[in-house]
């Protein structure tokens, strides 16, 4: 206000005086409020990671924009990506969506979005080959994307073992987890754009002679924080452990330094497979990837097998691909006990579109990023607050009835996506590589994209659109959340967070938003009654059940129905 003040002229002493009697009179809280009058579903804490992590700001910091004005601005600079005639027209589809809460794109979208500056993909691929150029070219090539706001996964699978001859130094191989280190001290030091730190991933085949080394890699060493970590597990392996054979570990080298294929050691199968298991579960890595359905079900295998996925494993994808994302608000799309059909096939299509729009007006940090883009144009659309979803319809999460539903609901996304794909490619052409993929193959017609569907974890994204991330269940009623944000300090804040079918659950059972709200901190204090504390107000527990009272074989149930309709 001072500064506001003082630069209409008012001086220095004045402006502080008349500060002071705003604030007196109670006028900052007016302005709040009047702030907030702005019609956007925004919940309070929403407006504040808003306001903390993407508003566009002037050089000493301050914000220059407010909710409707960063909607704005992303909807006006993606829509350029449609004809001149059908610009405005589409400008406003994608405010609608956006504002109102129905469909939001990944963070890089929404910060860099009409800044001309940074990305607006959140997620890359870069694997090495198993030569000292390619990995520093791949660090180098890391620095660039991270620099510009981007996370990454590495394929390193093809790197030789720890201490393995190399024949041109008489030296020795230092391994793949070594230079897994590597890329994670580049990503330290330069984090994503500004607003968020490095994210990575690393990948490993179960049959390379270091997985062992790969599986505890993260037990009691910090320097691997940034990355999480997965082994990829083929069917012969799954085989092996079933039959309790034993487990052969071989050299992936392809050059003169000693025999290709070679057989380091062998192990037993269930031995390694409950090593992983022991291992995910004390510290929560590494993860599975089950290989052999990635390779059968890889939509260009004529540009080479894929190696990794990116860092949150939800996108598998080509070397120096990349994918923008943006996923649905299940919970914007409910009318009574049911899904508002006609309105969720609205936002589906206008989300492809908005995807597609988004490769066309996008950066990128490295030429071959965008080239890899152009020639498979994949997309990410997904979905979150399915968990708020089920609440509101009064259905448990691990119920026959929840995946009935999840079946339908994910049959109907992923047709409604493809049929919009195939709709813009009667525009504006296929995919370039389209006549030579396996999606021709499989019968499907010209379509603009490589893929459309992908569920990704929508960590911050979804607590703007305050509702429960990807199609997981609620992981608390209510809970304490630190939120990480830029300053000239670096700062995070602590907030009292709930989802707003729980907000709006207790509110209708006790009266108040003021009582529901103390209900939640008590359920904070106590979360394992939580359950019994949504009982005790006359709601059916079975439907607040969380993440850790829903059994390992209803998650599972889960993410197999949801995971057939992800293409």
């Amino acid at each position: 206000v001072v500064k506001a003040l003082e630069s209409v002229g008012v001086s220095g002493e004045v402006a502080a005086a008349l500060t002071n009697t705003i604030i007196e009179s109670g006028g900052i809280d007016a302005l709040d409020e009047d702030a907030q009058n702005d019609g956007l579903p925004l919940s309070d804490n929403a407006r504040f990671i808003i306001e903390k992590r993407y508003l566009r700001r002037d050089d000493d910091g301050n914000p220059i924009e407010d909710p409707e004005g960063l909607f704005r601005r992303v909807s006006n600079a993606v829509a350029l990506g449609e004809p001149e005639v059908k610009q405005a027209e589409y400008e406003e589809k994608y405010y609608e969506i956006m504002s109102n809460l129905k469909f939001l794109p990944n963070s890089p979208t929404l910060v860099n979005a009409g800044t001309g500056r940074g990305c607006l993909s959140a997620c890359f691929v870069v694997s090495p080959e198993d030569n000292i150029q390619s990995i520093m070219k791949v660090a180098n090539d890391a620095a660039m994307i991270e620099k510009w706001g981007g996370g990454i996964g590495f394929g390193l699978s093809d790197l030789r073992p720890k201490q393995d001859r190399i024949s041109t130094t008489h030296g020795q191989a230092c391994g793949p987890i070594a230079v897994m280190k590597l890329f994670s001290a580049v990503g330290a030091t330069l984090t994503q754009g500004a607003f968020r730190l490095g994210a990575h991933m690393g990948q490993l085949i179960i049959s390379h002679p270091d997985i062992r080394e790969f599986i505890h890699c993260k037990d009691d060493d910090d320097t691997l924080q940034n990355f999480n970590i997965s082994v990829q597990i083929t069917d012969d392996f799954m085989k092996a452990v079933e039959d309790d054979d034993n487990w052969n570990l071989i050299n992936p080298r392809d050059t003169g330094d000693g025999p290709a294929n070679e057989i380091l050691g062998t192990v037993r199968a269930r031995d390694l497979w409950n090593e992983i298991a022991e291992s995910a579960w004390k510290t929560g890595d590494p993860g599975v990837v089950f290989a052999d359905r990635v390779w059968e079900t890889a939509p260009n295998p004529q540009m080479g097998r894929i190696k990794t996925s990116n860092p949150c494993g939800e996108e598998f994808l080509e070397n120096y691909g990349n994918c923008c994302l943006g996923s649905i608000n299940l919970d914007a799309h409910i009318t009574g006990n049911d899904f508002d059909w006609e309105s969720l096939e609205e936002t589906t299509r206008t989300g492809v579109r908005f995807l597609n729009d988004v490769i066309e007006v996008n950066s990128f940090p490295l030429p071959v990023l965008r080239e890899v883009n152009l020639d498979t144009r994949r997309i990410g659309l997904g979905v979150m607050g399915w968990a708020d979803a089920l609440v509101r319809m009064g259905i448990p999460y691990d119920s026959e009835e929840a995946l009935g539903l999840a079946d339908k609901l994910g049959g109907f996304l992923n047709k409604t996506a493809w049929d919009e794909s195939a709709r813009i490619a009667e525009e504006r052409g296929p995919f370039p590589e389209y006549e030579k993929s396996a999606l021709k193959e499989w019968g499907m017609p010209p379509v603009r994209n490589a893929s459309v569907i992908t569920i990704a974890p929508t960590g911050t994204i979804s607590r703007i659109a305050g509702c429960s991330s990807g199609i997981e269940p609620h992981f608390a009623l209510a809970w304490w959340s630190n939120v990480l944000w830029q300053d000239h300090e670096g700062t995070s804040s602590r907030l009292l967070d709930s989802p707003s079918s729980i907000v709006e659950s207790l509110k209708s059972a006790i009266g108040t938003e003021e009582a529901a709200k103390e209900v939640l901190k008590q359920i904070v204090e106590n979360p394992e009654n939580a359950e019994r504390t949504m009982g005790n107000h006359g709601l059916d527990s079975a439907v607040y059940r969380t993440a850790m009272s829903v059994s390992a074989e209803a998650h599972v149930k889960m993410q197999s129905v949801w995971q057939k309709h992800v293409t």
